[in-house]
């Protein structure tokens, strides 16, 4: 009963389709971003030689996580939101697209409830433009606690937080390995640098999130 509209997504030569809710972000169409971002990880998961697992980091109503989880490289998704309507409508749009079966869409505050031990090739986010220094922090920093050795995070910001995401990821313990800029957006992937490594992160509620 909360469905505004299908949304439409031509993704690898499939037509995939996401219901969305008002109170989600991007209700009307899958946004820019997600699709730049898309677009900028498809070659990554193409050069891989093994079944790629992906994580969503605040994955709304799945439109990444879902469009991912439907490349055969893509062995399994887990899409994470703080939201539960969110959650429902992933999981919604994970079954109309036939991939239910490999995406697992959890309530988590932002990587708090990944396994202990569980580590991903992949990490994408479309990045909250007001979520706030400390919540922005601790998402791209986060995601490269629960990398695989040789992942990538792969992430989309908007204009007006491209300078201070850049600036946060101008570490020597962060090799940003590619940065696209458009006059509204900017894409950033990254991993950690040569013999950098980066612990699971602590409990968001204790980090301040």
């Amino acid at each position: 009963p909360h469905i505004h509209r299908q949304v439409p997504l031509d993704f690898q030569g499939r037509r995939l389709t996401f219901a969305t809710a008002l109170d989600l972000f991007s209700s009307h169409k899958v946004d820019v971003g997600t699709r730049m971002l898309l677009r900028s990880v498809e070659p990554v998961l193409a050069g891989h030689a093994e079944a790629a697992r992906v994580l969503d980091l605040g994955c709304g109503y799945g439109a990444l996580g879902v469009a991912l989880a439907t490349l055969p490289i893509v062995a399994s998704a887990l899409l994470l939101d703080r939201d539960a309507l969110a959650l429902d409508f992933a999981r919604f749009n994970a079954k109309q697209n036939g991939v239910l079966d490999r995406v697992t869409a959890t309530a988590s505050l932002g990587v708090d409830a990944v396994a202990q031990g569980n580590r991903y090739n992949l990490v994408v986010a479309n990045v909250p433009g007001k979520a706030g220094e400390v919540v922005i922090t601790s998402m791209l920093l986060g995601a490269l606690g629960v990398l695989r050795p040789g992942g990538l995070v792969a992430i989309v910001v908007i204009e007006p937080i491209r300078t201070l995401v850049a600036d946060m990821l101008a570490r020597s313990d962060i090799e940003v390995t590619l940065r696209r800029d458009s006059a509204d957006y900017s894409i950033f992937h990254y991993r950690p640098a040569a013999d950098a490594t980066f612990p699971p992160p602590d409990d968001s509620f204790a980090a301040g999130v």
